[in-house]
């Protein structure tokens, strides 16, 4: 369901589709993991956040992914946790 709703149309760039989703798109890692703002959840339990993530690289050859913070008000970073996964649908 969460693919159907919202992985796939995110990536095709529907926007029509994603305005009803349970799930809002928010720039992670523009923000300071100290102080982050995090957007209201209302069918998520309270100070429990879950994302999809755009990853960028530290560079184009690189497999790390970058976590550098534009805005960084305390010394705070991003931990990566996990490793990145190709979403397919039938052969796409």
């Amino acid at each position: 369901e969460i693919f159907e709703s919202f992985l796939f149309p995110r990536l095709a760039g529907d926007e029509q589709a994603l305005k009803n989703s349970l799930i809002h798109f928010f720039e992670l890692y523009d923000q300071d993991p100290i102080t982050a703002a995090f957007p209201p959840q209302p069918y998520f339990l309270a100070n429990n956040h879950y994302f999809f993530v755009n990853r960028s690289l530290e560079t184009p050859a690189s497999s790390q992914p970058s976590r550098e913070i534009e805005n960084l008000v305390s010394q705070g970073r991003w931990k990566t946790v996990g490793k990145p996964k190709q979403v397919k649908r039938g052969n796409t």
